[in-house]
């Protein structure tokens, strides 16, 4: 019987092409299929986003917003991102979330007419982050989310308002100070004085440290952040050891005793000793980095002088917060101050203090004196008041009552 051969000739078919058989040598294996296409990227859901508003002192606008989807600090190629508006609004297309970034650095692309909406000019602290947002509305971004980031426990929140004197009730992740305030909302007078000192601090030390640092602001910014967001831990955690410590007394008297025994070492950032130590551990972290030469460090006397002026500013904010009569009042006062402390002349002072000569020249330390003098502050705030101007967003009509 004969045997077919592997080789045997194809017949044609009757109406049909033939189309000649491609043989391979005997043994060989068939050629691998193509890998399958990669899987197509997550999309979100239509309307998915995380929308919201940058704040500083005031509205960032026309800042560089960013989903760090993958935490790692930086806006990478496929990552949302947004240019703010007048009010610092923003939305970012997103289905799972995560961190959100303000660049507000006009030296970054994107974010070159950066500004603060009420004062006019470049925002003095760089970079703003707030941890894990959600999808939805109403998110808010600024120094206190940034600070609660660096802190980076589930409790950041209520630590920081703890020590700030933010009530318990406030989210400062979703309020809109500025809003909240125009709206009579509860608490929202200590945010707005909570977002501003926190905001005036790390532009002021950011300065102190600048130089030194070879005029890497971003790494300055760091050291600051890193040094508040420790501060507040351990203030925290003092408040709630004093808060355990007063329900052992016994007695009410015992414990309104203890209560003004531990409140005079409060976390209060119009007090000089406060800020310096703040900037005594932002140098310190800087040289520990080595981000600042020991030998270039501000001195004792420079984050003193430092210390001095930003206790000034403070003050005159409290005071003129507490004399407002309408919130808009409240809101110019803390814009104004705000002009001042990260005005070109303040940074500028600030930064020849902090030199990179490790002392600062007394000419500097004399002119820090001179800033901080309790008249030439309300002065200068007292003048900023006149070029401010607080624009606010509108609230959303009402709505429709329901069909009878």
């Amino acid at each position: 019987m004969p045997t077919s051969s592997v080789f045997a000739p194809v017949l044609p078919t009757r109406g049909l092409p033939v189309t000649p058989s491609r043989s391979r040598p005997l043994g060989s294996r068939p050629p691998l299929p193509a890998p399958p296409p990669p899987p197509p990227k997550a999309q979100a859901p239509p309307g998915a986003a995380i929308i919201g508003r940058a704040v500083s002192t005031g509205y960032l606008s026309g800042c560089l917003v960013y989903l760090d989807a993958n935490s790692n600090g930086k806006l990478d190629a496929d990552e949302q991102m947004y240019t703010t508006d007048k009010f610092g609004g923003f939305s970012l297309e997103s289905a799972a979330g995560g961190d959100v970034r303000v660049d507000a650095s006009r030296s970054v692309a994107g974010s070159e007419a950066c500004a603060d909406s009420f004062t006019g000019i470049a925002p003095g602290v760089m970079s703003f982050a707030s941890a894990g947002v959600k999808p939805g509305t109403g998110h808010v971004v600024t120094a206190l989310t940034t600070v609660a980031k660096v802190i980076d426990r589930e409790d950041s929140q209520s630590r920081v308002k703890e020590v700030l004197g933010i009530p318990s009730a406030v989210d400062f992740t979703s309020t809109d100070p500025f809003a909240a305030l125009a709206a009579g909302g509860d608490g929202a007078k200590e945010l707005l004085v909570a977002t501003t000192l926190v905001t005036n601090l790390v532009s002021t030390l950011t300065s102190l440290l600048e130089k030194a640092a070879g005029g890497d602001a971003a790494a300055a910014e760091s050291h600051v952040t890193r040094a508040l967001a420790a501060q507040i831990v351990d203030a925290s955690g003092i408040a709630a050891g004093a808060r355990r410590m007063r329900t052992l007394l016994g007695r009410p008297e015992e414990r309104s005793h203890h209560r003004r025994l531990t409140s005079s070492s409060a976390f209060d950032l119009s007090s000089e000793e406060t800020v310096k130590s703040l900037a005594d551990a932002s140098v310190q972290n800087a040289v520990a980095a080595g981000t600042v030469a020991s030998a270039n460090a501000p001195s004792s006397a420079t984050t003193a002088a430092v210390a001095k002026l930003s206790s000034a500013s403070a003050t005159v904010l409290k005071t003129d917060i507490e004399a407002a009569s309408t919130p808009e009042a409240i809101i110019a006062s803390a814009a104004a101050v705000s002009a001042v402390m990260q005005g070109s002349e303040v940074k500028t002072a600030v930064a020849n203090a902090g030199g990179g000569g490790g002392g600062g020249s007394s000419s500097a330390l004399a002119t820090l004196d001179q800033l901080a003098d309790p008249s030439t502050m309300k002065a200068n705030v007292a003048s900023a008041k006149e070029t401010v101007s607080v624009d606010l967003p509108k609230a959303p009509p009402p709505p429709p009552p329901p069909p009878p």
